[in-house]
């Protein structure tokens, strides 16, 4: 990685959050940097959550991190169906 946000990110960051909460999308759009390279949209890892916070000296609640790994689940799992081969439509 390059140290850029795919496109589709960044596209996404247009979408409203909630007042005092784009912090959040700013974490994970660095965290979303840090993925791992190879096949697939590999998932941000505990290990990188750690070091990613360890580095800031930031200690986040608990519910930053459950919104962070959603926000990275939600992010694979569009990623996945945007992947999925088109089903042929069956002639009757």
């Amino acid at each position: 990685m390059n140290g850029v946000p795919p496109d589709e990110l960044v596209a996404i960051r247009k979408w409203s959050m909630p007042p005092g909460t784009d912090y959040l999308w700013e974490w994970f759009l660095r965290l979303s940097s840090t993925r791992t390279p190879g096949f697939g949209l590999a998932a941000i890892s505990e290990h990188e959550l750690q070091a990613f916070f360890n580095n800031r000296s930031i200690v986040p609640t608990s519910w930053e991190l459950d919104v962070l790994i959603r926000m990275d689940r939600t992010m694979r799992d569009a990623r996945d169906k945007d992947e999925q081969p088109d089903e042929p439509e069956l002639e009757e």
